[in-house]
């Protein structure tokens, strides 16, 4: 993964006005955080900052394919991701805010990293349930998963 600093973006020394961020997402993204499921991604996420006197507005653009294990044979199932997120950040000494897109900072803070914003952004695209097309399963596992099947509930 590239270093956190990577993904810190320090608004104090931008002027008014939009500015452009763009990151590559590869596999190693998720090494560091507890979600093993993610076995590759390429994603390329854009980030528009507006920044005004009073907050920064972000809009992220994220767009790729993430490698999950298929729910039913376990090989490697490539899911499409094309989702956007809008965050406003504003500068206030109040910690929590009751709406999810709205986050703060103190007066003294001069940077915000992103890291968990594109990690969340990605993680909650991806559906609940990930199966390759019909047919397109690993033949192997799907025999072996059919010696599991009972015929009847009887048996259970």
């Amino acid at each position: 993964m590239k270093t956190p600093n990577t993904y810190i973006i320090n608004f104090s020394g931008l002027s008014t006005g939009e500015h452009v961020f763009n990151w590559e997402i590869d596999g190693s993204f998720f090494e560091d955080c507890s979600y093993p499921e993610i076995i590759d991604a390429k994603v390329f996420v854009n980030c528009l900052l507006i920044k005004s006197n009073n907050f920064l507005e972000l809009n992220f653009e994220c767009k790729g394919n993430v490698g999950v294990p298929c729910d039913r044979c376990l090989d490697k199932l490539f899911v499409k991701i094309d989702t956007n997120r809008k965050i406003i950040v504003k500068e206030s000494e109040q910690k929590h805010s009751d709406n999810d897109d709205i986050f703060f900072v103190s007066r003294q803070d001069y940077e915000i990293s992103v890291l968990d914003w594109i990690r969340e952004l990605i993680l909650l695209s991806i559906p609940m349930r990930n199966v390759h097309l019909e047919g397109q399963c690993n033949p192997e596992m799907i025999d072996k998963l059919g010696n599991y099947m009972l015929s009847d509930e009887s048996e259970f």
